[in-house]
């Protein structure tokens, strides 16, 4: 009858859920006398657990819902086959469905008194938690079934309106407490902290601090977090009391302290606290309790983003404005920065760390090594397990815990367990088993040096501030770690290999220190006893090897034994400290037996070697002075003494055994005399003989010379101490700089003004920007002033700058800003990497200087005479140091000339030919070809020159494949239209025909005035544009606002101008905007105020797509195979040619004149402004047409090499905006 009632249910349950993927399992018919008992009355639960959960899908009214959940609740409890079930059957959807709407009662047809009412939502409420607790209790499949797929955040939403309710808020927040520790007997605590009057407060949490567990559920925490803003808002009772029963989780075991810090809860723990210090409503009580709950979460770590957000509240703003150091929270860092816990792992059983080796036969042969730190927060019921591992299903080794804290390791080789009850035990085993110089021997004494002598009163070592090794008592372990390595080191063979890892002399010196314990003291004696006793082991017994190893190992025993007892001797005159060990009785005796044993042992030798006796000399020399000294116990003293002179007596037969026996009187060394005597004594050894008193001066004349020395080592160290102090200072203003950042911690207020750095990247690149209105200028000097020499100044007349002679500023708009604060530059000799002479105006007077920092500096002389006076020395500077320069940053290093010579030719073939092969890129050939031909960036007369490659600045998008995107490179900018070449050749025949040397054009495709016109928008050449305008802007319709005005300005307008490109075309999107927001005045025209220039539309209005797509332009093929036509024109064969009207003014030509000839000061100073005005046209480079680039050879630049990240254009949108659009095959859309 049974298996006919329950055949349909089997069927049923033999088909799998369909929120499960596994394939259905069929099973065979089972027999009536076959059915196990246990799964008949498992499967009776799991259908009336189906039934009950379509039962509360479809119930109505509460009091059929609080009868099925109650059903629901005991079936949960007796087997964990239910819980499926009701996962299956979307029980939590249900549980979540009754809580949203378990307070709408408007579906009601009968009308209930108000207490039925709040008695049956309470009781609903009650049994919906408590189901929800049972069923994800001990089955992890449903726990991670309702945080991924319901959500705690459901949980939180159907709570909502219990929490804001009065009457229901206190049983709500308890159940929730309930859930989050699995414990029904915690929901009364809200309720009973509602009622708890102040006075009472801390005795109520102290009781329920005993009922506080391991949280199960760190969700239902969550919510009780958020909870406090709208549950204790106005109730400052109640968020004290929240806020302390968190506090009271995190110290009920580590378990909670980690999973509340996990939670994210540190930015509204800090944002409350850091609000509550104003807020008049929040009492002192709470702002202690939110301090101690922070640091407590903070002992655990903290985010990233929560640290920004500490450190950037450290600073606080008073009424006048002025800001400084907020101390409270300095001290919430502070104590942040002592972490104790570094990261780790949270385990609770069951869980466990598996890791799989494939292809293992068994255990390895030499063994293996396994460590890990563990922190026990309770003992186990029973013996668990920590490390184990098996073979297949059998276990090899394992090591296990017990309830008493002892450690139990057993193995498949040994049947009975090995029971580890101390530490003590562990760590001898651990260090016999491997006692090697790298794995145990370095590791202890490391350990003992460093914790053997800590000292609560003085200075601790230095501890990891993150550590959470439990650091208290260091010197006590330290000692105990001592006696095992003493006991180790007392067996022969271990002895022998720490004698040869570690000098024995020094090692035992260490662990002595200066203040050694009396138990220090007896077990360095133990290990001279251990010595002693082998060095009288070796007497008397002659052994050969042949190789003779165990000679050497006896002679290195005694020397090593010998010098030990020597030294202790030393210390022993030496250090009072040392002396005061031998108050101890144990250690007096210690010395005395050993002594004893080592004189008995040699008395009864056939022979003793000399070294063993000169070992026997030195103890007894010791032995007679501690019997000599005050610091003997004195209860014991004489009895000691006694007995070390007997001992010393036995010696002597040893060391002289043909002279007579030695007898020594006690009362000899044993003062008996009065006090009284004693002070007869000591007057009289004050009368002192002449001899006495020369030794007395000699020794004050010694003692003054060690005063002077000591003196000026103080003074040296003074000096040293404020180099130190100012490094650091300027250490400082570099963080300043850097936290104050708009990308800092604490952001300046105002707008950050930028200006172009000095420093330059490969191939002479200048794209990095830094603060213009920084407050220290940081000069970038090595700090080492060893390195620096003295500068002797010439009997000469200083002068101010303003009232130098005007020969000194040569070219209009370079004269330097005589108001305001100078930056003051200087570096090292070892810091100058290269230099070359560089042209100024035509005249051989400059000098490039290349530095390590990755900076340059322009040096004009008056004369060639004195550039090479400087020249020389740099010379010699740079041979110094010249191999400690990177070649990566700059290209041409060594001394670099102006003129034509052997090197420059090799670099530029040397380059020609990379170019060729496709190993650089077109901007990077084009930067060596202005290098090469003295273009600099540092001089805006010559600054480096670029060309034009993009014609197309009207169309949206640009297709890089077309002819027609590109500008005609094998015509200069002039002639690019027929009315432009026809305007030039009709102006170069009329000055001809007049007998005047011709030119096409009055302007140049490079000048200082077409520099800064480009980069007004970027300092430092914003004063240098309104300098060269005499100290204002220029007009506004004539200054660069608009790129593709500025295009057809110089390609398309008869009366307009021929300039060519810079390089920050290709690499700085910085200079196209008005980041310092400059008024350049209104257009005349449009009317539309001048701010950032105006792109192209395909660029899309963003700066950084415009650089990049240029740079694209210029590594396209087109430009590749046009390219040599364009470098014909501006350093090759067309350079000057009027065929390609390309002839420009012939005072832009190097050699055209000799400004050193002109004597009249005003005719210089016309013709310096000619020069100035025309520009200046790179040397020639090659006499012979330039050769094409090779359709072969790298398709794609390579990445990390001397080229690298510059070198890839595509790279170039790496940087922190994003490029509006879409980049698709060369085309931007």
């Amino acid at each position: 009858m049974f298996q006919a009632l329950l055949t349909p249910l089997r069927a049923r349950f033999d088909l799998t859920s369909p929120r499960t993927s596994a394939p259905p399992v069929l099973t065979p018919q089972i027999e009536e006398d076959e059915l196990d008992p246990e799964d008949f009355a498992r499967d009776v639960l799991i259908e009336l657990m189906r039934n009950s959960v379509e039962n509360l899908k479809v119930a109505e009214d509460t009091k059929t819902k609080i009868l099925v959940l109650s059903e629901i609740h005991r079936m949960l409890q007796q087997d964990a086959a239910t819980k499926d079930v009701f996962r299956e059957l979307d029980g939590f959807l249900i549980l979540m469905s009754i809580l949203s709407s378990v307070q709408d009662r408007s579906s009601s047809l009968v009308v209930e008194p108000a207490e039925q009412v709040l008695s049956d939502i309470l009781e609903t409420t009650r049994l919906v938690m408590t189901d929800l607790s049972e069923a994800m209790h001990a089955h992890s499949e449903n726990s991670e079934y309702f945080k991924n797929v319901v959500g705690y955040g459901s949980l939180e939403d159907a709570l909502r309106g219990l929490i804001i309710n009065p009457e229901t808020v206190d049983h709500v927040l308890g159940l929730i407490l309930a859930v989050a520790l699995h414990d029904l007997t915690v929901s009364d605590v809200f309720k009973t902290l509602r009622v708890t009057s102040e006075d009472q407060f801390d005795t109520t949490l102290s009781r329920i601090e005993n009922r506080l567990g391991v949280i199960q559920r760190p969700g239902a925490i969550l919510i009780l977090w958020n909870a406090i803003p709208q549950v204790a808002s106005h109730d400052s009772i109640m968020r004290c009391a929240i806020l302390k029963l968190f506090e009271l989780l995190s110290l009920a075991n580590h378990r909670n302290q980690a999973i509340l810090s996990t939670l994210g809860l540190v930015k509204s723990l800090f944002a409350r606290f850091y609000s509550a210090r104003t807020d008049t409503t929040v009492t002192e009580k709470e702002r202690y309790i939110l301090q101690k709950l922070l640091r407590r979460l903070l002992d655990m770590g903290a985010t990233t983003s929560e640290a920004r957000l500490i450190f950037q509240k450290a600073i606080k703003t008073d009424e006048k404005g002025e800001k400084s150091l907020d101390t409270e929270i300095l001290d919430v860092i502070r104590f942040g920065i002592k972490s104790r816990w570094l990261e780790h792992l949270s385990m609770e059983s069951p869980a466990a760390l598996v890791l799989q080796e494939e292809n293992m036969r068994g255990l390895p042969s030499a063994g293996f090594t396994f460590m890990i730190w563990i922190y026990v927060s309770s003992l186990p019921k029973t013996t668990h397990p920590i490390f184990t591992v098996r073979l297949g299903g059998k276990t090899c080794i394992s090591i296990a815990i017990s309830d008493d804290g002892s450690i139990h390791i057993s193995s498949t080789a040994e049947r009975d367990s090995a029971i580890l009850s101390t530490a003590k035990i562990l760590l001898k085993a651990a260090m016999r088993s491997n006692f090697s110089k790298d794995d145990a021997i370095k590791p202890v004494v490391a350990y003992l040096a460093a914790n053997l002598h800590e000292s609560s009163k003085g200075t601790s070592s230095p501890l990891s501030p993150i550590s959470r090794i439990d650091a208290t008592d260091p010197q006590e372990k330290a000692e105990q770690v001592l006696e095992i390595l003493i006991s180790t080191v007392s067996i022969q063979s271990f002895h022998l290999q720490f004698a040869s890892a570690l000098p024995l002399t020094r090692i035992c010196l260490l662990l002595l220190g200066d203040r050694p314990s009396p138990s220090i003291a007896s077990q360095i004696l133990t290990l001279i006893g251990t010595g002693l006793s082998k060095v009288a082991g070796n007497c008397g017994a002659t052994v050969t090897t042949p190789n003779g190893s165990s000679s050497q190992q006896s002679w290195t025993t005694e020397s090593n034994v010998e010098n030990l007892v020597e030294e202790i001797m030393d210390l022993h005159a030496s250090s009072p400290t040392f002396r005061q060990i031998f108050k101890s009785h144990q250690t007096t005796q210690l010395f005395i037996d050993m002594f004893k044993n080592f004189a008995n042992k040699l008395s009864s030798a056939s022979e003793v070697n000399q070294g063993t006796k000169r070992i026997l000399e030195k103890i007894t020399h010791l032995g007679l002075a501690l019997a000599l000294d005050e610091f003997i116990s004195g209860s014991q003293k004489r009895e000691a003494r006694i007995l070390i002179l007997d001992i010393v007596q036995s010696s002597d037969a040893v060391l002289n055994p043909s002279s007579e026996k030695l007898s020594i009187d006690p009362s000899l060394v044993v003062d008996t005399r009065s006090v009284r005597q004693r002070i007869a004594s000591a007057r009289f050894s004050i009368h002192l003989g002449e001899k006495t008193v020369i030794k007395t001066m000699s020794r004050i004349t010694e003692w003054r010379k060690t005063i002077q020395v000591s003196e000026r080592k103080r003074l040296r160290k003074t000096i040293l101490d404020l180099r130190e102090i100012r490094r650091q200072i300027l250490s400082l203003h570099d963080w300043e700089n850097r936290l104050t950042s708009e990308r800092g911690l604490w952001p300046e207020d105002g707008v950050q003004v930028w200006r172009l750095d000095e420093t330059e990247g490969p191939y002479r690149i200048r794209k990095r920007l830094e603060p213009q209105n920084e407050k220290i200028l940081n000069s970038k000097v090595d700090n080492n002033d060893d390195t620096i020499r003295d500068i002797e100044v010439p009997d000469v007349e200083v002068i101010e700058a303003r009232d130098a002679p005007k020969r000194l500023y040569l070219v209009p708009g370079s004269i330097v800003e005589l108001d305001g604060p100078q930056r003051a530059q200087r570096w090292s000799h070892d810091q100058v990497a290269a230099f070359s002479e560089k042209t100024y105006l035509f005249r051989d007077v400059g000098l490039e200087i290349y530095f390590k920092d990755s900076r340059s500096l322009l040096i004009v002389f008056l004369d060639k005479k004195k550039k090479m006076e400087i020249d020389h020395r740099l010379a010699s500077i740079v041979g110094r140091h010249s191999d400690a320069f990177s070649v990566s940053k700059t290209p041409l290093l060594g001394r670099m000339s102006s003129k034509s010579s052997t090197w420059r030719t090799d670099e530029l073939y040397t380059a020609q030919r990379k170019w060729q092969a496709r190993e650089i890129s077109n901007f990077t050939y084009i930067s060596i070809l202005n290098q090469l031909s003295g273009r600099t960036p540092s001089d805006a007369t010559q600054y480096p020159v670029f060309p034009w490659v993009i014609q197309d600045y009207t169309s949206q998008s640009l297709d890089l494949h077309s002819p027609e995107t590109y500008r005609d490179l094998t015509k200069p900018m002039g002639a690019l239209t027929p009315a432009r070449r026809e305007a030039a050749q009709t102006k170069y025949s009329n000055l001809e025909s007049v007998g005047e040397k011709p030119f096409h054009y009055g302007t140049h495709f490079s000048s200082s005035m077409i520099v800064c016109h480009f980069l007004i928008r970027l300092a430092p050449y914003t004063n240098m544009f309104k300098t060269l305008q005499g100290g204002d802007w220029d007009l506004p319709d004539r200054l660069f606002s608009d790129l593709p005005r500025a295009y057809d300005s110089a390609a398309n307008d008869v009366r307009g101008d021929v300039r060519e490109l810079i390089p920050e075309f290709f690499t700085c999107p910085e200079f196209l905007e008005n980041a310092a927001n400059l008024d350049f005045g209104v257009q005349q025209n449009t009317g539309e105020r001048i701010h950032d220039v105006k792109l192209p539309p395909w660029a899309r209005h963003d700066p950084l797509l415009f650089i990049v797509m240029n740079r694209r332009a210029l590594e396209s093929s087109y430009v590749s195979e046009n390219l040599p036509a364009w470098i014909d024109l501006i350093w090759g064969v067309k350079q000057r040619d009027s065929e390609s009207v390309n002839v420009f003014h012939p005072l832009s030509y190097e050699g055209s004149i000799d400004l050193d000839s002109i004597t009249d000061d005003l005719e210089r100073e016309a013709t310096v402004g000619i020069i100035h005005n025309f520009g200046q046209t790179p040397r020639k480079l090659f006499t012979t047409p330039h050769p094409e680039r090779m359709n072969h050879g790298i398709s794609s630049l390579p990445i990390g090499t001397l080229h690298g990240i510059e070198e890839d254009a595509h790279l170039l949108v790496q940087g922190s905006r994003c490029i509006k659009g879409t980049l698709l095959s060369g085309r931007f859309e």
